[in-house]
């Protein structure tokens, strides 16, 4: 099930143009003491923000992607603008964070450091509501060893959020989700 927490970036900064490490620092603050509980993921609406430098990126919302990385997805919905998009990128860039952008129109943007093959299996994970390491090997027709590494490390990059499950043939198995479901995704490295 998800539980998604979402956020106006505007709500919090009361402004739309923010500049600045300390204010990306109370952003930071802001954040680790609103989201708590079962939370998948974290998604920041950019809904009326006309402007941030990368400083304001890195201290605040990138920030937080990287400290949470492994329980909570940080995405990024109403890019609005190009300037916007770069300093998210740069700012995410410096925290070795992917940046997860999902798009109003259903499709959805990730921009990290990735090789064509982990570009080929977030495309497969993100178009399912879940995901197994037999799925997985089915689908590249991979060993079940490879699938599982390929999983596990886009998981420790805090690319997709992973749980554990009993499986059918016994045993505990990993079931990775996406942290959004889109009709396509655009993977493209920073």
């Amino acid at each position: 099930m998800d539980h998604n927490f979402q956020i106006r970036l505007i709500d919090v900064t009361k402004k739309n143009f923010v500049m600045g490490s300390k204010a990306g620092d109370e952003v930071l603050n802001h954040l680790r003491s609103s989201v708590n509980g079962p939370v998948n993921a974290l998604e920041i609406s950019l809904e009326n923000m006309t402007a941030f430098d990368a400083c304001f990126v890195r201290n605040g919302i990138a920030a937080f992607a990287k400290l949470n990385s492994k329980q909570i997805g940080t995405i990024i919905t109403n890019v609005e603008n190009v300037d916007v998009l770069e300093n998210l990128l740069y700012g995410f860039h410096a925290k070795q964070m992917p940046l997860l952008i999902k798009n109003n129109d259903g499709t959805g943007s990730i921009y990290g450091d990735l090789s064509s093959g982990g570009k080929e299996v977030l495309s497969f994970v993100y178009s399912k509501k879940q995901t197994t390491t037999s799925e997985l090997s089915h689908f590249l027709d991979i060993s079940s060893p490879n699938a599982s590494s390929k999983l596990k490390k886009l998981f420790n990059q805090g690319y997709i959020h992973a749980y554990k499950q009993d499986a059918i043939s016994g045993g505990i198995e990993y079931v990775y989700t996406p942290f959004f479901k889109c009709t396509a995704l655009e993977c493209c490295n920073i």
